[in-house]
Parts: C-alpha cells; structure tokens; sequence
C-alpha cells in the first residue's frame, strides 16, 4: 500500500505542493488509526494553509483510492535563521 500511497503523492498532490514552493513526503500508513502520515517542508513550514492542504488536498485525494484512510498528519521541518533544517 506505500507503494501506492507514493505513487498517488508523486503523480496528483507533490505537483500542487511544489507549484507554491513547497512539498510533501511520505512518512508512512498506520493500518490500526487509518492515519497516513507526511512530512511538510518548503513554504508548508508555518503556512496558514497548510492544515487545508492536509484535510482537503491531501487527505481527499488519498481517499479516492483508499476509503480507508481516516486522517492526514503532518510532521513540518524545523526552521532555523539559516533555512530548513
């Protein structure tokens, strides 16, 4: 199923993400929660928006293909003075 959650991320949501500077990664699927799991970096670091892009964007789209799938949560990188870290 990772294979396929990274396929979708890949093809439908890292085009959208990437287009406004940022970008996700795939961390993993808990099977017992339903949730899927992302890292956020780029401009989704401290974005407002962030949290829409998650329940609407990501989230949304991941369930077309998998109704299973309950929740998106999202790991952000750190930002230092210097950029990501």
């Amino acid at each position: 199923m990772l294979n396929e959650l990274e396929t979708i991320i890949e093809r439908d949501i890292r085009p959208l993400v990437r287009h406004h500077e940022g970008d996700v990664e795939l961390l993993g699927f808990d099977e017992g929660t339903g949730t899927v799991s992302v890292r956020l970096s780029g401009t989704c670091v401290g974005c407002p928006l962030s949290r829409i892009t998650l329940k609407v964007g990501i989230l949304r789209t991941l369930q077309k293909e998998f109704p299973q799938i309950r929740d998106v949560a999202a790991e952000q990188e750190q930002v230092t003075e210097k950029g990501n870290v």
